[in-house]
């Protein structure tokens, strides 16, 4: 049972038309080249006009950089901002190549970790294609820099990541009022039972609340757990979809576990927590009052 939307990387795990170009202001005389995730290094002749998104969190990076008018087509789980939901549909976690060859593109943004089938398969076709992999909240910020790097807006591009960073600093500041470092699970299927694990943006997310990630322990960036190691490694607190408060409570053997006990089960914040986008911010301030009630946040 799925307790709330997974993040895009790992539905894809689980699940083992004619466009106008937009008129845009660009430099003549600019470098479009940047390095990916892979490694990889992409360089375009001209500003990318018709843009492709593979997945929602790059979807919202393209957005918060001032690239959206220039998003010709994206994904069907797509749905933030609004204008999202209008473009035409490539596909959702399984993306169909022909549609994007017809659309004729001018750049591809894609995650590896979620779409590397089809990377290599629209790589093959000589499609230009842009990987982003962030894995944590700064590597988000970063990617949008490089994003704009490539399409030719930097400065809008600098300036959101420079918003996301200074707000990622008075979050930080604020938790010095903290009392204490919980330990918690974040649970994002229940049977079988998943968990973050380590080394990825929602493990960041978790640390960056003032809380200590159980979900390491499983080595892996989504990892495995039985309802037995749950009740050994005793979490303060429990993270997972709504309307899991229940199927956590009366699960049995977890009713001496400290955050069922204590009453310390809460709603995650959402799909703004679990896409490498801009909205994990938001979250973050979310999962902190949810963490952290004694803390008094400032506003933005």
């Amino acid at each position: 049972m799925v307790l709330f939307q997974l993040p895009f990387q790992v539905s894809i795990i689980l699940a083992a038309v004619v466009v106008s170009t937009p008129t845009i202001a660009i430099t003549t005389s600019y470098d479009y080249t940047a390095k990916d995730s892979r490694g990889h290094i992409i360089k375009l002749s001209k500003a990318p006009l018709k843009i492709i998104s593979l997945c929602p969190g790059t979807t919202e990076m393209i957005y918060a950089i001032g690239l959206g008018n220039r998003l010709i087509a994206d994904t069907t789980y797509c749905d933030y901002p609004e204008n999202a939901k209008q473009l035409p549909k490539i596909g959702d976690v399984t993306t169909s190549i022909e549609k994007v060859i017809a659309l004729n593109t001018d750049l591809i943004i894609a995650s590896y970790s979620a779409n590397h089938t089809a990377v290599d398969l629209l790589e093959k076709h000589q499609q230009k294609v842009f990987c982003v992999d962030s894995n944590s909240l700064e590597e988000v910020a970063a990617d949008m820099v490089t994003l704009g790097k490539l399409s030719g807006t930097e400065g809008t591009a600098n300036a959101s990541a420079e918003k996301m960073r200074k707000r990622l600093a008075q979050l930080k500041s604020s938790l010095k009022q903290a009392r204490s470092n919980p330990k918690a699970l974040v649970i994002v299927q229940f049977d079988p039972l998943l968990v973050v694990g380590p080394n990825n943006f929602m493990d960041d997310l978790i640390r960056r609340a003032g809380a200590t990630n159980l979900g390491i322990m499983t080595g892996k960036a989504w990892g495995g757990m039985s309802p037995e190691q749950v009740i050994v490694v005793k979490p303060e607190i429990i993270i997972a979809g709504k309307n899991s408060h229940d199927r956590i409570v009366h699960r049995p053997g977890w009713e001496n576990i400290p955050a069922v006990k204590n009453r310390r089960i809460y709603d995650s914040p959402g799909d703004a927590a679990v896409r490498p986008g801009p909205r994990l911010v938001a979250a973050l301030e979310t999962l902190i009052r949810q963490i952290h009630p004694e803390v008094k946040i400032p506003p933005p």
